[in-house]
C-alpha cells in the first residue's frame, strides 16, 4: 500500500492510500464538527445537519443524489460521531470522480430548505425511538449523558425530541458555513486510486474557506452508579473507567489488554462468565477513545438475578490482571492475534479510509500496516504492566444498569 498526502493552497487536505489489488475505492470527506460541538439546548444539531446536505444541493435533487452513485453499483451515506461528521460512498475504480464531484456538492452547496427540515426531524425521531428500544445500544448512549453530565460530549449524538424542537434551520446554516470550511476538512480515498488524479480534481474546487480553529473543553469521566427502568426479559450491565486518549502514543497496549480481557470468545471475560459459570450470553469489552479523554468499558446482558454475580467475576478478573499481569506466553499469542485483526481489516477499504480520516482530522500521524505490525510486535510485558498500573486501580468507575428489575442495590467493584 502506498500513502500520500497534499494540503492545497486553500487548507483542504488530501490523503490517500493506493492498493494495486481490488476494483473499489471508497472515498470520504471528514469535517470537523460533531456532536460534542453542538450548543447543550441544540443537541443533535450535526446529526441533523448531515441528514439535511442530502436532501439536495444548487446541482441536484435529493433523488439524484443517491441515484447517480446507486446507478453505478456504489453506496452513499454518511455518519456522524462526537468528534465528526462523514460523507463516503464506495465505488468501482472507474466512477472515482463521480463519485467525489457527488460528495464535494453535499458538503459545499445544501440547500438546507425549511420545508425539508420539517420532514427530516420526523425522521430523526423515528430513529430516536429506535435507538431507545435497542437497549444494547442506549446503554452506552446513557452511560455517556450521566459520565459527561453537563458537557457536550454527555449530548446524543442524534439528540432528544426537545432538543429537535428547539433547531432551526438558521442554526443549521450557521454549522455548514462555518466548519464545512477547507481548513476543518479532508478528503481520504482509499483502494485503486491514483493520488495525482484527486488532487488535480480538488485544485479545480474553490471550497468556503475560513481560518478557523476547533475549541474544545475536555472533560474528565465521572464516576456514578444509576439504575434505569425498561421494559426487558434481561438486565443490561455497562461497566467503565477512564483510560487513555486517541493521541495517546501507548494505546496499543491498552488495545492488546481489550483483547485479553474482553474481545471475543477466548478472552478472559467471555471464557468465565459466558463459558465457566454460564452468566451472559453477550458479554465484551470496548475501547471508546476520543481525542482528549477515553473510557475501557465492559458490557454484559445478563438475568436480574446474575448482575452482582458477573460484576464479581470482572472485579477478580481486574485484580488478577493487576496482580499476575499477562504472561509471556499470553503476550505472544495476544499479539499475533491482534496482527491478524489489524491485517484482516486491512482489506476493508472502507475501513481503512474512516481509520486515515478519523486519525488525520483528530491530530494524529498516518500509520502503516507495517508500522503498526511492528509497534505490536514491540510491546513488552512492562509496556502493558505500566498500562495496567496507570489505569486499571480504579477508583472513578461508573456503573449503569438498564432492565424490568424489582430493586436497586449498590454496586460494589473496588
Amino acid at each position: 500500500m502506498s500513502f500520500q498526502k497534499t494540503v492545497l493552497s486553500n487548507g483542504l487536505r488530501i490523503l490517500t492510500e493506493s492498493s494495486p489489488y481490488g476494483l473499489s475505492v471508497s472515498a470520504g470527506i471528514f469535517i470537523h464538527h460533531g456532536s460534542r460541538d453542538d450548543p447543550i439546548h441544540l443537541g443533535g444539531a450535526a446529526h441533523l445537519l448531515e441528514h439535511m446536505v442530502f436532501k439536495g444541493t444548487r446541482l441536484r435533487k435529493s433523488t439524484e443524489i443517491v441515484a447517480q452513485i446507486e446507478r453505478l453499483g456504489g453506496d452513499i451515506n454518511a455518519y456522524t460521531t462526537q468528534e465528526l461528521i462523514c460523507l463516503y460512498s464506495l465505488v468501482l475504480e472507474k466512477d472515482l470522480l463521480r463519485a467525489l464531484d457527488v460528495l464535494w456538492d453535499l458538503s459545499q452547496n445544501a440547500l438546507l430548505k425549511s420545508e425539508d427540515l420539517s420532514q427530516e426531524k420526523k425522521v430523526i425521531l423515528q430513529e430516536i425511538d429506535m435507538s431507545s428500544d435497542l437497549l444494547e445500544e442506549d446503554i452506552f448512549d446513557q452511560y455517556f449523558q450521566e459520565t459527561f453530565k453537563g458537557h457536550p460530549l454527555g449530548l446524543p449524538v442524534l439528540g432528544t425530541p426537545e432538543s429537535m424542537r428547539r433547531i432551526s434551520r438558521t442554526h443549521l446554516r450557521k454549522i455548514y458555513n462555518s466548519s464545512f470550511v477547507t481548513s476543518q476538512m479532508c478528503v481520504v480515498v482509499v483502494g485503486a486510486v491514483n493520488h495525482n488524479q484527486v488532487v488535480e480534481f480538488f485544485a479545480k474546487k474553490t471550497g468556503r474557506q475560513l481560518k478557523k480553529t476547533k475549541k474544545r473543553t475536555r472533560k474528565k469521566p465521572k464516576a456514578f452508579q444509576k439504575w434505569i427502568h425498561k421494559d426487558s426479559e434481561q438486565a443490561h450491565v455497562l461497566i467503565a473507567w477512564p483510560t487513555l486518549s486517541l493521541k495517546n502514543r501507548n494505546q496499543m497496549a491498552a488495545y492488546l489488554t481489550h483483547v485479553y480481557l474482553g474481545g471475543g470468545m477466548t478472552s478472559r471475560l467471555y471464557q468465565q462468565a459466558r463459558e465457566k459459570h454460564a452468566l451472559a450470553y453477550s458479554i465484551y469489552s470496548y475501547l471508546h477513545l476520543l481525542s482528549d479523554c477515553g473510557l475501557f468499558m465492559v458490557y454484559a446482558g445478563v438475568h436480574e438475578s446474575r448482575i452482582f454475580k458477573m460484576v464479581d467475576v470482572l472485579r477478580k478478573e481486574v485484580e488478577r490482571l493487576l496482580e499476575k499481569g499477562i504472561s509471556q506466553r499470553q503476550l505472544n499469542l495476544l499479539k499475533k492475534q491482534l496482527k491478524g485483526q489489524y491485517l484482516l481489516s486491512s482489506e476493508d477499504v472502507e475501513n481503512r479510509m474512516n481509520v486515515i480520516g478519523q486519525t488525520e482530522l483528530l491530530g494524529k500521524p498516518y500509520k502503516s500496516l507495517a508500522q503498526k505490525m511492528q509497534e505490536i510486535e514491540g510491546l513488552s510485558q512492562e509496556d502493558i504492566q505500566l498500562y495496567l498500573e496507570k489505569y486499571f486501580h480504579v477508583t472513578d468507575w461508573g456503573a449503569l444498569v438498564m432492565g424490568s428489575f424489582q430493586k436497586e442495590k449498590t454496586i460494589k467493584f473496588f
